[in-house]
C-alpha cells in the first residue's frame, strides 16, 4: 500500500468546538464561511467585494484557487458576507489580514 496516511475528518461537533473557541469574531467568522463553502483559506481571504451576489437570502462568491475560478454558493453565512462588505469599494479584499 505505500506511505499513504489515513485521512481524519472533523466532526460537525469537532468544528464546532473549534470555532467556538476562536477569540475574534473575523476568525469565528472566516472559519464559518470556509465551513460552509468548503472553499481554501486562501480563496476567501482573496475575495473581493465585487466577487460576491446575493439574490434570494444567499450569496454566490466567485473564487479563484489552484483549479481555477468557481462559483461556490453559500445561504447560512450570506449575512455574515453582506456585514463584511458593508462601506467597502468593489475592489477591496472582504477580510483584512496580515
Amino acid at each position: 500500500m505505500g506511505n499513504k496516511k489515513e485521512i481524519r475528518i472533523l466532526t460537525e461537533d469537532e468544528i464546532d468546538e473549534l470555532i467556538g473557541k476562536c477569540e475574534y469574531d473575523d476568525t469565528r467568522d472566516l472559519m464559518r464561511i470556509l465551513r460552509e463553502s468548503g472553499c481554501r483559506v486562501s480563496e476567501v481571504l482573496n475575495l473581493k467585494v465585487k466577487d460576491v451576489e446575493f439574490a434570494d437570502g444567499c450569496a454566490v462568491m466567485t473564487v479563484n484557487g489552484k483549479t481555477g475560478t468557481r462559483a461556490v454558493p453559500v445561504c447560512a453565512t450570506a449575512p455574515v458576507l453582506k456585514r463584511y462588505i458593508a462601506g467597502k469599494g468593489n475592489d477591496e479584499n472582504l477580510f483584512r489580514y496580515y
